[in-house]
């Protein structure tokens, strides 16, 4: 099967929040976090007799960090892709039962099934991982149902 695709920004910001939510730290992040706000909220009711303007700031300011994370991928995305764009050249990618070869403007190779290390499908595309930090990304939104299938299909007998 021979496709031909792009990897968009939001496609690779999508791939960055799954690799984020696969991490240790993230996990730990959370923990840490929800026991801080448990805490400050906590001594925030605990010291309340009237309005106070250092409890409100300090609460804006737990806000503020505590979506930070969420939106670190999206910032992430643009500035890797802007600093590498042959990441979203075209690529064509030749899909059968011995891997996968992919071809684009920066170069040419395939790798055999067995060089992935893993796969994870989101909703936008396809992660097969040839390592803890690298990974080929199929987009969906060029595929057809019978080549998600297929794709699918080789996928788990890796």
């Amino acid at each position: 099967m021979k496709i031909t695709t792009r990897i968009t920004t939001e496609e690779y910001e999508s791939f960055l929040k799954w690799a984020q939510k696969r991490g240790k730290r993230w996990k730990f992040y959370k923990v840490c976090w929800t026991m801080i706000a448990v805490v400050r909220v906590l001594t925030m009711f605990a010291e309340v007799k009237s309005f106070n303007f250092e409890g409100l700031a300090v609460l804006c300011i737990f806000v503020c960090v505590t979506i930070i994370p969420y939106l670190i991928p999206k910032y992430a995305a643009r500035h890797f892709l802007k600093q590498n764009p042959k990441i979203t050249h075209i690529q064509t990618l030749i899909i059968d039962e011995s891997g996968i070869e992919s071809s684009s403007e920066s170069g040419r190779g395939k790798l055999n099934w067995s060089a992935y290390t893993g796969h994870s499908e989101l909703s936008d595309l396809f992660i097969l991982m040839t390592s803890t930090k690298t990974a080929l990304l199929i987009p969906k939104k060029d595929l057809s149902v019978e080549q998600i299938d297929t794709i699918r299909n080789l996928s788990v007998k890796m």
